[in-house]
């Protein structure tokens, strides 16, 4: 949960209004299903290092980099929840 609530700051910070309907469109899909969710944030340590990284990018006012840095998070997640919901488990 305090995932969706990093994405919510990223989106208000970087002012991308897109972004924030998106979100606000899928975080009842992610609260009805959260334990599908779970397999992405296994590895804490991996999830820690990303937001670390999405947020230094901001805290030095490089949007460019933040956005890559969140392009990353956000598709190293995907493939692990394709991979445990497609029966591959990483």
């Amino acid at each position: 949960k305090i995932d969706l609530e990093i994405f919510h700051c990223v989106a208000l910070a970087s002012k991308n209004v897109v972004f924030l309907f998106v979100l606000n469109a899928t975080t009842s899909i992610y609260e009805r299903h959260e334990e599908a969710f779970l397999p992405a944030y296994q590895d804490v340590g991996a999830v820690y290092q990303a937001h670390k990284a999405v947020f230094d990018a901001i805290r030095d006012q490089d949007a460019k980099k933040a956005a890559k840095m969140m392009q990353e998070m956000l598709e190293e997640q995907r493939t692990i929840l394709m991979e445990v919901h497609n029966g591959k488990e990483k």
